[in-house]
């Protein structure tokens, strides 16, 4: 299971899903407020791409939203072009 993570910069669009990642800061190990949040971001049907359009497989794609302290994601991926394109970047 490979775990890419890093800065997320929202656009303007992303405040009518903002909700949804607020439930998992909330839910505190709340499993009820966990499954919930798992099924609203799930209906999303979240995507990775670079900024050129190229898209990678991904298992889930999570926003960690820390309000005024910003915002990070985090994505399972095992897509072996993420990872190429990850260390041809470095």
């Amino acid at each position: 299971m490979a775990i890419a993570f890093g800065a997320f910069e929202p656009l303007p669009a992303y405040e009518s899903v903002r909700t949804i990642f607020h439930l998992f800061m909330d839910a505190k190990g709340d499993r009820e407020m966990l499954r919930r949040y798992s099924q609203e971001r799930d209906v999303l049907t979240l995507s990775l791409q670079t900024e050129q359009g190229q898209a990678f497989t991904t298992n889930w794609v999570h926003i960690y939203d820390y309000d005024d302290l910003g915002r990070e994601l985090e994505v399972q991926t095992a897509d072996p072009a993420f990872w190429e394109d990850s260390r041809a970047s470095q």
